[in-house]
């Protein structure tokens, strides 16, 4: 005996499979094509990431990619500058920011979930009294360091490849 209602059932369900893979392969397709032409919005992309963050950014080239189903902003020739602060700004080779889509579509504001720091050189100095103090960090009572701290806490997750800090001894 035959269920008519399993066979409606069926043809529901593997039709709704089919059009979740369409879906999913379209997204996919306009991602890829979006984030190959990422440096035409070099400006727009560096205003939108200064306005969110505690730091201002700049950067020689912005590139993207796509990984899995979310797109990679990638900054090349990386420098952050704390405002009121621009002699000492933190250098980096390159910076890469994972977008997360689906919480920047649902808040409607940029939601960034993995950010990768390469090559960071941090100058740092080690007091008498133990205190350690990064040059570029130090802001009146390490206000920089806290809104950096609060900026990075937002982030699922960060990665650091390649660092270097120089640190001053107290002796010298």
């Amino acid at each position: 005996m035959e269920n008519p209602f399993f066979h409606r059932l069926g043809s529901i369900l593997w039709g709704g499979i089919v059009i979740l893979v369409v879906v999913l392969a379209i997204y996919v397709s306009v991602g890829r094509l979006l984030t190959a032409n990422v440096a035409v919005w070099h400006t727009d992309i560096l205003q939108v990431l200064n306005a969110r963050g505690p730091f201002v950014v700049d950067a020689e080239r912005v590139s993207g990619e796509w990984q899995s189903f979310s797109p990679v902003i990638i900054l090349t020739g990386l420098r952050l500058n704390f405002p009121g602060r621009s002699d000492s700004p933190l250098v980096l080779s390159e910076g890469r920011i994972g977008v997360d889509v689906l919480n920047s579509l649902r808040t409607r504001s940029l939601q960034l979930n993995h950010i990768i720091l390469v090559d960071l050189s941090l100058h740092g100095e080690l007091s008498s009294n133990g205190s350690l103090r990064l040059q570029g960090l130090d802001g009146e009572g390490g206000e920089n360091a806290e809104q950096l701290k609060e900026f990075l806490l937002n982030v699922e997750k960060v990665t650091l490849r390649n660092n270097r800090l120089m640190l001053a001894m107290p002796g010298g």
